[in-house]
Order: C-alpha cells, then sequence, then structure tokens
C-alpha cells in the first residue's frame, strides 16, 4: 500500500514483481474537495477475503472495505475522528485521533 498517495498493489513475492492495482477512492472533506490521507494499520480479513483500509485525515477519517476477489472498495464507513501530529518528547512524531 502506497500509504501516502492512496494505491494498493497486490504483489506477487514469487515473481517479485506488482501483479496488480487499485486507486483507492479520494476522501473528501464538507466541501466536497479531496482530503490529504494516510492509510495506516491495515488489517486483512483472511475468512471473508476482505481488507480494512483506515484512511485518516485531519477532518474527517473513514474505513474503506476492499474486496480482495474483485479488488474493488466495496464500503466506504465514516469512522468520526480527527487525527493530527505532534512530536512526543523525544522528537518522535506521534498521531492522536479523537472522537469529535
Amino acid at each position: 500500500m502506497d500509504t501516502r498517495g492512496g494505491t494498493l498493489m497486490v504483489f506477487d513475492t514469487t515473481a517479485s514483481q506488482v501483479t496488480s492495482s487499485l486507486t483507492m477512492p479520494p476522501v473528501l472533506d464538507a466541501q466536497g474537495k479531496p482530503e490529504k490521507i494516510e492509510y495506516r494499520e491495515i488489517v486483512v480479513d483472511k475468512a471473508n477475503n476482505r481488507l480494512y483500509l483506515p484512511a485518516m485525515s485531519y477532518h474527517d477519517s473513514k474505513l474503506q472495505v476492499v474486496n480482495l476477489d474483485t479488488l474493488t472498495v466495496e464500503r466506504t464507513i465514516p469512522l468520526q475522528l480527527r487525527c493530527h501530529r505532534h512530536l512526543d518528547g523525544f522528537g518522535r512524531r506521534q498521531a492522536v485521533c479523537l472522537q469529535p
């Protein structure tokens, strides 16, 4: 997953190459403009062949569910989280997500 560009890539580890990809739909703000998002903590559901991608932004975040059989976004679920980045006391970047 290109976490900043929003492209999901299927990688064949035997051939060491990308076999297909899916550009994720943009996350829109309240005015309908695309937001800068980052994908973090991707979860694979092997039993249902789904991938869960939290699309985190500063204003609104969503969970995008990808069907791995068809490599399509099945649905987008609003999370109602706002995330902010800051430096901790050791100079490391941290993300804090809060419910409004």
